[in-house]
């Protein structure tokens, strides 16, 4: 008994590592897929945006917490008004895990509050307007425009 107890543990253990160094290559891979790159889709079409030829300026965010730093990025209106969309109903921002948080077209294009943020190959959003931020979404992979 004793030995296919050990047995039986010595396999456990052997898959789980192999589950491990699985999810880790897995998380490895998402990562460098996705550096440098967002998707844009609407209406059908997909656009990949290269981050690094984005026109960006330096902005100031503000934290809840009234603290502020500056960061380099675009209006979410401008970045869509150079693939032609000047109005929408909507846009869904989805990060790599899978999180995303919509945003309504008037506050797109109704006034300077939707930001995409760039960061070392990586994009976020920040909602101005959100004073808890549970619309900032980090490490975009994909806007879609609805």
């Amino acid at each position: 008994m004793k030995k296919s107890t050990i047995r039986i543990t010595v396999i456990t253990l052997i898959c789980l590592a192999i589950i491990a160094i699985l999810a880790i290559a897995n998380n490895r891979f998402q990562a460098a897929n996705n550096t440098g790159t967002i998707s844009l889709q609407t209406s059908g079409v997909q656009e990949v945006i290269n981050l690094n030829t984005l026109t960006t300026a330096e902005i100031s965010v503000t934290l809840p917490n009234s603290d502020s730093y500056m960061s380099e990025g675009t209006l979410l209106s401008e970045l869509l008004s150079q693939y032609g969309i000047n109005q929408c109903d909507s846009v869904t921002i989805t990060a790599s895990d899978n999180f995303s948080a919509d945003v309504t077209g008037d506050e797109i294009f109704g006034g300077d509050t939707v930001y995409l943020l760039v960061e070392d190959g990586h994009a976020c959003s920040w909602v101005s307007t959100d004073a808890d931020r549970k619309r900032n979404v980090t490490d975009i992979t994909t806007i879609t425009v609805k």
